[in-house]
């Protein structure tokens, strides 16, 4: 019988930047469904860089999170979380289409987003534009977002999905490009390998401080844990995030 894991997840969410020269907005969410919801549908990460002004930008943000939030876990029909999500992409990427190619729409430069569902050890992961989602197993670092670029249309949509078995021990980074401008892949590694993840965030906030760039820097940083194995932890290891 497999372990029940449980995941522990921290965010970084930016500020948006006063008088910045470069219009963009940068947003990280996560949502798990509560045991009284009984969707048993898994969580739900998202990390999302929009270039445009905030206004704008903020549309696109909340038209990506409604979307999936309503399709994936509210539409009542009985189709496995795979299908599920993929039709939860395929609608998506048709809001998008209609917003881009409206009058306002089509002010909106890049669009960088990973959004994933993990459900129990089972995860399903999809991008657009340059957003990461890095995979930490052990003292190896794999980037699972590798490969999901659509060349043709690679800024404005969800194109490909892919999907993998996660076990205890393993720590998840969904991460908006600058993220990766500001650190290397190494100090990302240590960062997060090293520290529990709401520990990692507070480390990364200090380090961007009010640089500009920091305001384009949002992530999610997942750690799973076997269920039976947290519990028997003392209770300051439990949370020594404080």
């Amino acid at each position: 019988m497999k372990p029940k894991l449980i995941q522990r997840v921290a965010k970084l969410v930016p500020y948006p930047a006063k008088n910045s020269t470069v219009p963009a907005l940068a947003f990280a969410y996560h949502f798990e469904p509560t045991p009284e919801q009984n969707l048993e549908l898994g969580s739900l990460f998202v990390a999302i860089e929009v270039m445009a002004r905030e206004a704008l930008a903020s549309q696109v943000v909340d038209l990506v999170i409604k979307t999936i939030g309503e399709h994936y876990y509210n539409q009542k029909f009985n189709d496995e979380v795979p299908v599920r999500f993929e039709k939860t992409v395929d609608l998506l990427n048709k809001q998008l289409a209609e917003l881009l190619t409206s009058h306002h729409g089509k002010s909106i430069g890049h669009i960088h987003a990973v959004f994933a569902i993990l459900n129990g050890e089972n995860l399903y992961l999809t991008k657009t534009g340059k957003a990461h989602a890095l995979l930490y197993r052990g003292t190896k670092t794999t980037e699972i977002s590798a490969g999901l670029e659509d060349g043709s249309t690679i800024q404005k949509s969800f194109r490909n999905i892919a999907e993998g078995q996660l076990r205890s021990g393993d720590k998840l980074l969904f991460a908006t490009p600058a993220l990766l401008f500001q650190f290397s892949e190494k100090e990302l590694a240590n960062l997060v390998t090293d520290n529990t993840p709401s520990t990692c965030v507070n480390k990364l906030s200090a380090s961007l401080g009010t640089d500009e760039t920091a305001s384009r820097c949002g992530a999610v940083i997942v750690e799973l844990a076997d269920l039976e194995k947290a519990m028997a932890e003392p209770l300051e290891n439990q949370i020594g995030d404080a």
